[in-house]
């Protein structure tokens, strides 16, 4: 505390604050008091001798009489900023609810004083912290509106809380992302080097598309942090504009991260960790601990089941995607073939957005449950009481889904399908459904759950879909006597080894060009580069604007050839290709992801069309580029192959789906723990 004003020139006075200073530098306390003492009596007016002694007081444990000389030093001196800011301290440690207000009074006599601004935030947050938990435990619960309003009741008494502020934006992002955006910007400015808020805002950006923007945002957090998990966006970000050389300075990033336990999603190990499948097993393990301990913080108990005799095996299906998504498409012509003599369906939608494929849907099953914004743990309640015998859980680890509403067991047997390729890390989910060439034999152990293999393969696809018709060459800006390789798939899919095997072939072919989705203009641009160091003009590089899916299959026709991506394949494009009469080549490799267009293609009689290294898949597409007659072959008999072949098979795909459900269930019933199963082909 700074030194009081000298008392009137009287030399006891003026000894006795000398002795008081000197003793109280000492450490003498109670030297000090005594020579303040009596000088505070002789000088009652003399706010600094009244603080003085009040902070001395303060000094000895003697909190009642240092506040009441601290209210004599006021008194005299309402504006005594030192004073102010002491009596505030003392009140604080002592615990008085007075403090906050006391501390607003300092910031009154002198409005930039950080200290007493700093004392003040803390003593709101501390007497705030019940309803910031009390919020948490709403969101937690999945009460989203109460939780919305909870924590903008705290903002109006602490509008620069970061915590607050960034747990409200992340609530309001996919309703209401400008306003979102703004609470984001808002904590950003107070806090600039958060690297948490920072990560979630570039990550809320780019799941916008947001590409510009994010970038900066993604690249301050792995510039700081480089072991942050925002670097899987980081890296999902680059892909989008096939920025390569940062990709794959990156990938090493990734890695690094998944095995120092970094909760990374696992979505980015399948999509970029170089067709690894033990990287994505880890990341998968790594990130349910990591949700589990965020959805559960008291842990989670898994309910017991008793085996019931039925006359129809409940299925249930829990999905994000109930919508015109092809998840939700494909998930549609399955529940309309269901036996309804075996099988009783229900749907349990976990996304926000409904659509004509969703009333689709709820006309093919027993219930349409929608539990978009429910806590895992009240949807698990709601999917339990229905009395669900299996439980497909259809999202994995893509947007949108809740794979940790199975923590707790509300079904008997629970499975994951056709969503996500790779292992949930999750030891409550019994079984993954493939086929023997995503998942073969001695590939078992890059997986928590045991597989159950479907014949033929594990993804549908419905020949009554709709499909537009096949518009002429040039109303595409398709050269009409060129041969036509296409790769319509998202950028993020490309990489630089197989656009290089492309553009080999593009050079050796010069009547040919390659027919690329359209997207961000630095994409179009890094693209065009990379084509014209392989000699090969952009403008054979030709661009086709993202359409829906019956577009899709109607735009398909008007090229020559598929050309699939590695390591991460076509799924439902490569079968949407086949079903559009377009040969696929695909390149196949260890993981899932990279092993769906070969299983398609088998699946479709084309097996031969499947290469396993990047010098057979460049020559194969060279091959029937430069035979034309064997080209035009090849086309028909993919058109063929619509008549007869499994893969478009649906009505007898639902038969081996229902009897691989019947098998695990049957199994459960039984008491034999789960193992692999294979569905044998009708």
């Amino acid at each position: 505390m700074p030194q009081p004003a000298e008392p009137p020139a009287a030399v006891p006075a003026a000894a006795l604050l000398e002795r008081f200073r000197a003793l109280q530098a000492a450490g003498d306390l109670a030297g000090a008091l005594a020579a303040i003492e009596p000088l505070a009596a002789a000088l009652p007016d003399n706010a600094a001798i009244q603080a003085y002694l009040a902070y001395t007081l303060e000094r000895l444990d003697r909190p009642a009489e240092a506040l009441a000389a601290y209210a004599r030093a006021l008194a005299l001196e309402p504006g005594y900023v030192d004073a102010l800011h002491n009596r505030a301290c003392l009140l604080a440690r002592l615990g008085d609810p007075a403090a906050e207000a006391a501390f607003g009074d300092v910031l009154s006599a002198a409005p930039d004083h950080a200290a007493a601004r700093a004392a003040r935030l803390l003593l709101r947050s501390q007497r705030l912290q019940p309803d910031f938990e009390r919020a948490l435990a709403l969101e937690r619960a999945g009460d989203r509106a109460g939780a919305t309003a909870a924590y903008r009741a705290i903002l109006t008494e602490l509008p620069d809380n970061v915590p607050v502020l960034q747990n409200l934006a992340a609530l309001m992002a996919e309703r209401e992302p400008a306003p979102a955006a703004e609470l984001w910007r808002r904590a950003l400015a107070l806090e600039p080097d958060n690297v948490e808020v920072r990560a979630a805002y570039g990550q809320f950006l780019l799941a916008r598309g947001e590409l510009a923007a994010a970038l900066p945002e993604l690249e301050a957090v792995v510039a700081r942090q480089p072991d942050h998990s925002a670097v899987a966006e980081l890296i999902q970000a680059k892909a989008d504009l096939c920025a390569w050389d940062d990709v794959e300075r990156l990938v090493p990033r990734l890695a690094a991260s998944i095995a120092a336990g970094v909760p990374v999603i696992p979505m980015a190990a399948v999509r970029f960790g170089g067709d690894r499948p033990e990287l994505i097993e880890q990341a998968g393990k790594r990130f349910m601990r990591h949700v589990l301990e965020r959805s559960y913080p008291g842990g989670v108990a898994a309910r017991r089941h008793a085996p019931a005799a039925r006359d129809r095996l409940r299925i249930g299906y829990l999905s994000s995607d109930v919508r015109g998504h092809i998840i939700g498409l494909l998930l549609a012509a399955v529940l309309e073939r269901h036996d309804r003599a075996r099988i009783e369906p229900y749907v349990y939608h976990v996304g926000r957005r409904h659509d004509a494929t969703t009333e689709r849907i709820g006309a093919a099953v027993a219930g349409l449950v929608d539990v978009a914004g429910l806590a895992p743990g009240a949807i698990a309640e709601r999917i339990a009481a229905d009395r669900i015998d299996v439980l497909v859980e259809m999202n994995g680890w893509t947007r949108g889904g809740c794979s940790e509403a199975l923590a707790s067991r509300p079904a008997p047997v629970q499975l994951q399908w056709l969503g996500y390729p790779g292992t949930s890390g999750g030891d409550f989910i019994d079984y993954v459904i493939a086929d023997d060439f995503t998942v073969p034999p001695g590939s078992e152990r890059w997986f928590t759950e045991r597989i159950l293999r479907l014949p033929g393969t594990h993804q549908p696809f419905d020949p009554a879909m709709a499909a537009t018709a096949t518009p002429p060459r040039d109303r595409l800006a398709l050269p009409g006597d060129a041969l036509v390789l296409a790769s319509l798939v998202p950028h993020w899919k490309i990489t630089r080894p197989v656009f290089d095997a492309w553009m080999r072939v593009l050079a050796s072919l010069p009547d040919a060009v390659l027919w690329l989705v359209d997207g961000p203009t630095e994409a179009r641009r890094n693209l065009e580069a990379a084509a014209a160091r392989h000699g090969v003009a952009p403008e054979r590089l030709v661009w086709a604007r993202p359409v829906r899916m019956a577009e899709f299959l109607g735009q398909l026709p008007a090229a020559d050839l598929f050309l699939d991506t590695f390591p991460y394949g076509g799924h439902s494009t490569a079968s949407a290709a086949l079903f559009a009469g377009l040969p696929v080549i695909a390149l196949v490799g260890r993981c899932f992801a990279g092993r769906v267009a070969g299983s398609v293609l088998r699946a479709a009689g084309l097996e031969r069309l499947v290469t396993k290294d990047l010098a057979d898949y460049e020559a194969l597409i060279l091959g029937f580029a430069r035979d034309r007659g064997a080209l035009g072959r090849l086309r028909a008999e993919v058109a063929t192959k619509r008549a007869g072949a499994p893969l478009f098979d649906i009505a007898g795909f639902v038969r081996g789906l229902e009897a691989g459900y019947e098998m695990a269930w049957r199994r459960w019933c039984a008491g034999v723990p789960s193992g692999d199963l294979i569905v044998a082909a009708r």
